[in-house]
């Protein structure tokens, strides 16, 4: 008894002094992530945005976690909402989530199609293309085909727009819609199940799109409206700008003075 006496007034002090330095070290991360709070919603006020931090089981450091802007761009209320990950912390989070990394993700909800869905899935530079999916095939080799192409789909949805939109999609690889082999119909695969919102796209609108190509930039539009994605995080004051301002001018193409509730 003694000896564990002893013992306990030994180690005490030093247990004593890890808690010290474990609140220390808490407060510490809790005062930068205030201060970056502070900061990001001071610039956006700049801007005339509204900055939402993360919140939750997201909360865990100064940038971990979905952090929200809002803002209105050329008459286009938005909302971006940017993934910001530590490398400790991706793996995890995408595998929990099936989703990527990091990201951008600006919505214009006003901008909607009122009915029918378009998405857009933007293919790497000097990628061709696949064929169609077949719709008269019976064969073994043709099932494998559909269902991988189905499989495709469905991730690059869920991993670009999130797991509830993609679920809500009423797309499958037989709303494929052909495209002309131009610029933009090579750099672009396009599902609808309403083609003549393709007609919507004119040719100012495709260029538009080329022109964020090398941003790899995804597109969805929907009765949930007109979304946009980067493989990127921006939390940056002028980038969240200037995606909007992307986005807006894009919104503003696609105006359709009689179907468009925009």
């Amino acid at each position: 008894m003694e000896t564990l006496a002893v013992a306990a007034s030994q180690i005490w002090p030093l247990a004593l002094v890890m808690l010290v330095l474990g609140w220390l070290v808490r407060r510490g991360s809790a005062r930068r992530r205030n201060a970056q709070v502070a900061r990001n919603t001071a610039n956006a006020r700049l801007r005339d945005m509204d900055y939402t931090p993360p919140g939750g089981d997201d909360a865990g450091g100064p940038l971990r976690g979905v952090h929200r802007f809002d803002g209105t761009t050329r008459g286009i209320a938005w909302t971006l909402e940017t993934l910001y990950l530590t490398d400790q912390d991706a793996g995890v989070y995408s595998q929990r989530r099936n989703t990527i990394q990091n990201y951008s993700r600006w919505t214009a909800a006003q901008a909607s199609t009122g009915g029918g869905a378009l998405l857009l899935m933007n293919l790497p530079e000097g990628e061709r293309p696949p064929a169609l999916p077949s719709d008269t095939g019976t064969g073994f080799l043709d099932a494998i085909t559909n269902k991988a192409a189905e499989a495709a789909l469905h991730l690059f949805a869920r991993v670009n727009f999130g797991a509830d939109r993609a679920a809500s999609l009423p797309l499958a690889p037989e709303h494929r819609v052909p495209l002309a082999s131009d610029a933009f119909g090579t750099a672009f695969v396009a599902f609808s199940d309403r083609p003549p919102l393709l007609d919507r796209l004119t040719p100012k609108a495709r260029e538009w799109l080329l022109t964020g190509r090398d941003k790899r930039v995804a597109f969805l539009w929907d009765a949930q409206g007109l979304t946009l994605t980067w493989p990127t995080p921006h939390l940056a004051p002028d980038a969240v700008t200037a995606c909007a301002a992307y986005g807006a001018e894009l919104a503003g193409m696609l105006v359709d003075p009689v179907s468009s509730p925009v």
